[in-house]
């Protein structure tokens, strides 16, 4: 096995993150956690960066490392006895912000070597003017999850990924409010160490009464830093393609309906990954959508990113000491250009992917692009309360799907797109995965609602006020569960996938799909573990396996009968209705029924039917 101390959280593009300047990191002291605990450990990063498999005396170790590596906090009075007598010095990071932001960098986070740990308490970097709420430094438990969450969805769907999570830990006391009551779990949430724009830009009004005065290290930091961003990714070209990055994660975001609160130089990295999840959130259509009302919402990604390119560019120009900085203009074109690149190719991509000729495409990106400016008339606020009842075409399609009558219909555009797929599809089995596609992308991804999610955390883990940690497999299996049920889009590298079913579970990920060529039901299957039976031999560890719906392969089909890890696009009256109408293989068919009869009939999926919760094809 890989040695522990042999792991890396810093991306390897961006070197050594004390490369990128001198006055970067601030020291401070942190302590060790007496009661500390892993609750997760993510088994993908593991696997995948690492080549390491988290299983008996690998996870043992592994999680002993984390104890030993990440477990402190800044000792607090309230909390002394939690605390051991080892202590550490690690370093808060300085960054700025695009406006006047009060704090001067990472506020409750330190880097620990080449890995971000957040929720270690205030760090020297917190403004001394600021609340309680915004300046206690501490990280609470169902955070730590939802963070875990969406970060795993974002690094597979999104084209440049996130920032992941790679393991979380329970420090093993609750929060003391500042009325003298306890309050939520605390955790610790260790991530790789990404370089932000932010790192790039002036914390203006940080300390500035401070004797000497902090602003003179602040300028120097980011003089280091715009330098090692050019010597290393070029000024013009780098940042060019670093805001074109960023348009193309809010394009497709938009598309997704996945929002992720606001594209601030903060929270994306310099290669345009994602990170800090607290205002991420699925919405339900394209409604204008607003979290804080002060600040641009979803569809509005480019006037928070317009702002960023002044700054960045502002910053280039004045620091930049060999070169040529960009101008704004350049780098707005350039979020523009990703926006509506990355919008132009998920909205096809909802249609399963480009038509035989060119003009089809511009036709469906053009009616696709109406549908959601008309959609974004509409003002949503989060903060408010001002919610809408939420309509979206989902419904209508999982309809005409079963019905074949096109009354159901109801919004032009939608009907325009499936008049385009139905006339020019060159085979029946392109149309019926045209159709797949876009009854599984539409789908609304409920269980990512932010209130929604945050609930269910909380009906996972137990009470927000419990004394006692949550079991570290409830919180594995809550993270698996969630992310199975939220995933929708899916590369497989082999084309359109008409898939009706979804399952990933205990290191698997089946998808039961029609084949386009022969129209009848497949298995794609991943095994991230190397095949010790003979069932799995024919499986490569970390690759996609095509494999046929039949008795000697139905214990795969056995993952969709459980409904906290499986998802199923069509329900039975559905499947058989495109099976006659597309003239399905209809041989392993019933086989399929079976599974999904087993899911609908089980007592969890009953419960969370009756309660509104489940994810089930009727809704």
């Amino acid at each position: 096995m890989t040695s522990p101390d042999t792991l890396v959280g810093t991306p390897r593009q961006l070197g050594d993150f004390s490369e990128w300047g001198t006055e970067l990191l601030v020291p401070f002291e942190v302590r060790e956690l007496k009661f500390a605990s892993v609750l997760w450990l993510n088994e993908r990063w593991f696997k995948t960066q690492n080549k390491i498999h988290l299983n008996g005396e690998q996870r043992a170790t592994i999680e002993k490392w984390i104890l030993d590596e990440f477990a402190y906090c800044v000792p607090e009075d309230s909390y002394i006895n939690i605390f051991g007598n080892k202590s550490k010095v690690v370093f808060a990071d300085r960054y700025g912000s695009s406006g006047l932001g009060p704090h001067g960098g990472s506020g409750r986070a330190a880097v620990f070597g080449s890995f971000h740990v957040k929720g270690v308490g205030p760090t020297p970097l917190v403004a001394s003017s600021t609340d309680w709420w915004h300046s206690h430094g501490g990280m609470w438990l169902e955070e730590a999850i939802r963070e875990g969450i969406y970060s795993e969805i974002v690094e597979e769907e999104f084209p440049y990924g996130a920032s992941s999570v790679i393991a979380i830990i329970d420090i093993g006391v609750r929060c003391l409010l500042p009325n003298g009551k306890l309050g939520k779990r605390k955790a610790l949430l260790v991530r790789e160490l990404e370089v932000r724009p932010a790192h790039m830009e002036r914390a203006c009004v940080f300390k500035v009464d401070e004797v000497p005065p902090t602003r003179l290290k602040d300028v120097e930091r980011v003089r280091q830093a715009v330098n090692r961003y050019s010597h290393l990714f070029g000024s013009i070209d780098g940042l060019t393609d670093m805001f074109h990055r960023f348009g193309q994660q809010a394009g497709y975001g938009q598309v997704h309906r996945l929002f992720h609160g606001g594209y601030f130089t903060s929270n994306i990295s310099v290669l345009g990954r994602l990170l800090d999840f607290g205002g991420f959130r699925s919405v339900g259509n394209w409604y204008r959508a607003r979290s804080m009302d002060h600040i641009p919402g979803f569809g509005e990604e480019r006037a928070i990113l317009q702002i960023a390119a002044r700054s960045i560019a502002f910053y280039f120009r004045k620091y930049l000491q060999n070169g040529v900085s960009p101008s704004a203009s350049v780098l707005d074109n350039a979020v523009h250009n990703g926006i509506e690149s990355a919008f132009a190719e998920e909205c096809l991509k909802i249609w399963g992917g480009e038509f035989s000729r060119s003009s089809y495409n511009e036709i469906v990106v053009h009616v696709m692009k109406r549908f959601f400016e008309r959609q974004q008339r509409t003002y949503v606020s989060y903060q408010l309360g001002n919610l809408p009842a939420d309509r979206w075409v989902h419904g209508e399609l999982r309809d005409y799907l079963l019905t074949n009558e096109r009354e159901t219909l109801v919004t032009p555009e939608i009907r325009e797109t499936v008049d385009i797929v139905e006339a020019h599809s060159l085979t029946p089995g392109e149309t019926l995965v045209r159709l797949l596609c876009a009854l599984r992308i539409l789908m609304t991804r409920e269980l990512l609602f932010r209130e929604d999610l945050q609930s269910s955390i909380y009906e996972a883990i137990g009470a927000e006020d419990g004394e006692e940690p949550p079991q570290a497999d409830v919180v594995a299996s809550t993270i698996e569960s969630m992310v199975a049920r939220s995933r929708r889009d899916w590369d497989l590298g082999v084309g359109r996938l008409g898939i009706i079913a979804q399952t990933m579970a205990g290191g698997l990920a089946i998808l039961l799909s029609f084949d386009e060529i022969n129209i009848k039901l497949v298995m794609h299957v991943r095994s991230d573990f190397e095949a010790n039976k003979s069932s799995e031999s024919r499986l490569r560890f970390g690759e996609w396996s095509t494999i046929p719906v039949n008795e000697e392969n139905s214990g795969y089909l056995e993952y969709f009968s459980n409904c906290k890890t499986a998802l199923w696009y069509l329900d039975s009256d559905t499947l058989v209705s495109v099976s006659r109408r597309f003239n399905v293989e209809a041989t392993n068919l019933p086989l399929v029924l079976r599974a999904l009869e087993r899911y609908t009939n089980s007592r969890d999926y009953r419960g969370k039917a009756v309660a509104g919760t489940a994810n089930i094809p009727a809704n």
